[in-house]
């Protein structure tokens, strides 16, 4: 058990939230505990009004965090189909993409568009986002700090605090 981080955290009705700000409080990791045995019930319920919510309930207090160390590396993705369906079809074709604006000429167009994501957590990580955050002592009459082991399936989520734009999103199955 690590010593108690002075961040935004929330105990709400069925899960436990905590969030861990990166270097320059930009960026964040958002956790979430789901309570023991409602991990699918509760993954099912994530709309972005649910997040909205779990967001705005995140108040400053004392933390202990346990967090596993582990890593994500997603395959390449070509999200040519996907931009395309999404009302871009004309920037893959060869006759219609117009980069002028960019090139000065009308030469360029896209041939496929790939996504790859990686995220990892170790003791580094960890500290790094500690480092961050303002490091807190206790004194006597202090509050005890909450206690946050994830040590059952949980999800996260990195996203941009300024916008609060979800940037990505996992989860860990098995965080032995």
């Amino acid at each position: 058990m690590y010593e108690p981080y002075f961040t935004p955290y929330s105990l709400g009705e069925g899960y436990k939230a905590v969030e861990l700000p990166y270097a320059g409080e930009e960026l964040s990791m958002l956790v979430l505990l789901p309570d023991p045995g409602e991990f699918y019930a509760f993954e099912a319920s994530l709309a972005a009004e649910v997040l909205k919510e779990i967001v705005t309930s995140l108040e400053e207090g004392h933390v202990r965090i346990s967090m596993p160390r582990w890593t994500f590396k997603s395959p390449s993705i070509s999200l040519k189909s996907l931009l395309s369906g999404l009302g871009m079809p004309a920037a893959f074709d060869p006759q219609q993409a117009d980069f002028s604006g960019m090139t000065g000429t009308n030469i360029l167009y896209l041939g496929d568009v790939h996504h790859k994501a990686f995220v990892t957590v170790n003791e580094v990580g960890t500290e790094a986002a500690a480092a961050s955050t303002a490091s807190a002592f206790y004194q006597s009459g202090q509050p005890e700090a909450e206690i946050i082991t994830l040590d059952r399936p949980f999800i996260y989520l990195i996203r941009d605090r300024k916008t609060d734009t979800m940037l990505f999103m996992g989860r860990i199955m098995d965080p032995s």
